[in-house]
């Protein structure tokens, strides 16, 4: 867990210099394992919380700045030991010089990168996976940054209001891609941004250190040439996120992402260094338990089955998860599912948590008419096309004269289908005026630029930024890994057309091929996923007194952010049965249980 708080400001202000002083003494770390460290000018002071023999932490020579987190070079990606120790005086001074576009070029990992751009400024970047959270904030001018929100409770002196127009533009489109906290004092720094800080002036201004258009210009054409790449960069990134960890845990769903990760964990690690856990439940759609269990018995690993079935939760609301991490001062917190969870990694000695998280969305899932459109804006009318033609019918399962006529009919491409609004959410907040977050978000700043499936897998990774990662007390301290969630695969992705990565009309198709040889015939040739919205439509209506109790009583219908109206029309048993998704309810709960740990 990395925790920083950088304080900057003008040395010869000694009203601000006291004030730093104060608000670090305000802080319970400081009084502890916090220290301190300066630059030549006096005009940066970081603290930061040291990790045990590896710090994983990179100061650049020269007092040029600091990175605080895990740093790797692309270069050496398949070399045996890829970690940065250190940077040369030429590395560092390139990156200064850069603006920070030399790291996101040479370097990925997890991390927040401080460099001082001029005397007056300052810039902060963070990691164009999204992996290390990072916040901004003001205060009697002196400028605070900081990764985690659990530092909160002890930063009391700072406001915390919510910022009701931004949520508001969050809740009219998809939800999970957050661009900024909700609150309207302290900003977030989306993932591949810098942010240019005037310590004199206070303004703050961003712009883009990652930029995806430049990784689509260059495509991979051929399939072959595509899965030999495939191949050697997850494997390669597997490698290098696993590299540190000796007794780990996989969440095995038997799909064919967590298949791929196991397959590939296996070439770097022994079968007894990893356990396999696999979640079920007989209210599923479809039963995945036979194939994991072929993936765990064609790679020797023991696979330990969790039972989950619906059931009435005392304190239901506290289990969804919010849409930003909840302050929280954990010393003081009686969180027994957080002690117990933390109790059985120690009695197993387990070191981390490995996910397939992120797969679907980087091989590419999601087909609707996007190798069509994408072929059509780059390549003429050839045979080519008739092959992409049927591939996308097999997909949708559409005739292939409909298929001809809609693209025909969209000749400039395709357009995103629009979000239908929450039930949920109050008139006011439906029709009120305010930016689009997503449009907002820094990768989405040259849209035009994309072809209309490597847009939707853009939009697709905004998801995971906000919490692949979370480095807060509020999750397990055992690191939590999804190695499909990072800067070269996404690069990697970008450049392979999305006709490529659905091979043959299927699912992530470019992905099956890639590794037909580690994947068991059962999860090669699957088609189905097991999904659980049957679950949770009775664990909604085995909780749902407790939900309404904690709605009608809460700030968003206060605020008439939720409608008051609607919670009577649709959360009842027949409501939940024929109306409501359970993303609408989650996404009622996930706010409001937000809110209250704000207000």
């Amino acid at each position: 867990m990395i925790n920083f708080f950088l304080l900057a400001w003008d040395t010869s202000n000694l009203a601000s210099c006291e004030a730093a002083k104060q608000l670090l003494l305000k802080t319970k770390e400081e009084r502890g394992y916090w220290r301190e460290a300066l630059n030549a000018k006096g005009l940066i002071v970081c603290a930061q919380k040291p990790i045990s023999k590896n710090p994983n932490i990179f100061h650049l020579n020269n007092n040029t700045g600091v990175i605080l987190g895990r740093l790797f070079r692309k270069t050496a990606l398949s070399d045996d030991d890829a970690s940065v120790r250190n940077l040369s005086a030429e590395e560092s001074e390139r990156i200064v010089k850069s603006q920070g576009q030399t790291l996101t070029d040479n370097f990925w990992g997890s991390y927040v990168s401080i460099l001082p751009a001029a005397n007056t400024e300052m810039l902060i970047g963070r990691d164009c996976s999204g992996l290390q959270l990072c916040y901004m904030t003001w205060h009697d001018g002196v400028f605070i940054a900081f990764s985690n929100l659990d530092s909160l409770p002890f930063l009391a002196v700072l406001e915390k209001n919510i910022n009701w127009d931004y949520l508001a533009s969050i809740a009219r489109s998809e939800t999970g891609s957050f661009h900024e906290t909700g609150l309207t004092s302290i900003r977030q720094l989306a993932a591949g941004e810098y942010a240019r800080i005037n310590l004199h002036s206070k303004k703050i201004s961003k712009f883009r250190s990652w930029k995806p258009e430049r990784f689509t210009d260059d495509p991979i054409e051929d399939s072959a040439i595509a899965q030999r790449m495939l191949h050697d960069r997850v494997l390669s990134v597997v490698k290098t996120q696993s590299q540190d960890f000796n007794n780990m845990s996989l969440m095995l769903s038997g799909g064919l992402d967590s298949s791929i990760l196991l397959a590939c964990l296996r070439k770097f690690h022994p079968a007894e260094a990893i356990h396999a856990v696999h979640l079920h439940s007989t209210e599923n759609d479809v039963s995945e338990d036979h194939y994991a269990q072929s993936m765990a018995d064609a790679y020797d690993v023991r696979m330990e089955v969790i039972q989950q079935e619906a059931e009435t939760i005392d304190g239901f609301t506290s289990y969804t998860r919010p849409p930003w991490p909840i302050p929280v001062d954990r010393e003081s917190s009686d969180d027994d599912e957080y002690k117990q969870r933390q109790r059985e990694y120690k009695e197993r000695n387990i070191d981390s948590v490995f996910k397939g998280q992120g797969g679907d969305q980087i091989f590419f899932k999601k087909p609707q008419l996007a190798p069509l459109y994408d072929y059509k804006k780059k390549h003429p009318l050839d045979p080519r096309y008739f092959e992409i033609l049927l591939n996308t019918a097999r997909l949708t399962e559409q005739s292939v004269w409909k298929l001809e006529r809609t693209t025909r009919a969209q000749k400039q491409g395709a357009e995103l289908p629009a979000m239908k609004s929450n039930i949920f959410l109050s008139k006011e907040i439906t029709e009120r005026k305010g930016e689009d977050a997503l449009e907002n978000h820094p990768w989405f700043q040259a849209r035009d630029h994309f072809l209309f499936g490597k847009y939707h897998q853009l939009k697709s990774f905004t998801y995971f930024d906000q919490y692949a990662q979370r480095y807060t007390p509020s999750t397990p301290l055992v690191p939590s890994i999804p190695p499909f969630i990072n800067q070269p695969l996404m690069e990697l992705m970008l450049r392979i057309p999305t006709y490529i990565l659905l091979t043959g009309g299927r699912n992530r198709g470019l992905a099956r091929e890639t590794f037909k040889a580690e994947l068991t015939p059962e999860v090669y040739n699957r088609e189905n996923k097991g999904f659980v919205t049957r679950w949770l439509l009775n664990i909604f209506l085995m909780n749902l007194d407790s939900i309404k109790e904690f709605l009608y009583n809460g700030i968003l219908v206060g605020e008439n952010f939720l409608d008051k109206h609607a919670l009577d029309t649709y959360l009842t048993e027949d409501g939940l049965k024929t109306r409501v998704l359970p993303s609408e309810i989650h996404f009622a709960i996930r706010y409001e249980r937000w809110a209250r740990s704000i207000i």
